[in-house]
């Protein structure tokens, strides 16, 4: 049998004093798709979140490919699991190209820059998305659709 690539044992979170997730549990195969729905407020997001090792749950234990979360470094997690948020709110003025960069971040040692391998597999991502022809544009600066797929360019050029 193939080891699950994620694990979820009796996960539970809340935010400050009010619960949002209570002991949820699956069980998710390599190559497996899955859907999260549910009204507005029950914690779709933050089940989400806590999946992606965005925020730590209160009780529970989290597996990615057989191996307990804690066991991994941040930069590991980040290398195999990528996070879209619903909002991309850019405070400074980046490029759409290096918005897309920001994706090969895992990859980078302590102060050094992006190479020559991580700009073309951040072209070729806008490309697969259809931005690279905005790539010299200022995020802030382009539709909220177009935001969507830059950031899902920098998921690709992640290469989780």
């Amino acid at each position: 049998m193939n080891p699950s690539i994620l694990k979820v044992k009796e996960i539970s979170f809340s935010y400050s004093e009010e619960p949002v997730l209570h002991s949820i549990s699956t069980n998710i195969q390599p190559g497996e798709f899955i859907c999260v729905i549910g009204p507005n407020g029950s914690g779709k997001s933050t089940l989400l979140k806590v999946l992606a090792g965005l925020l730590k749950p209160n009780s529970g234990q989290l597996y990615f490919k057989d191996k307990n979360y804690l066991g991994y470094k941040r930069k590991q997690l980040a290398q195999s699991i990528t996070w879209i948020p619903q909002e991309h709110p850019m405070v400074f003025p980046f490029k759409v190209s290096e918005v897309v960069l920001m994706g090969r971040h895992p990859y980078l040692s302590a102060f050094t820059f992006e190479g020559e391998d991580d700009i073309a597999i951040a072209r070729n991502a806008m490309e697969q998305t259809q931005t690279f022809q905005f790539a010299q544009r200022n995020f802030n600066e382009i539709s909220g659709g177009e935001k969507q797929r830059v950031v899902i360019a920098g998921a690709i050029a992640q290469e989780p």
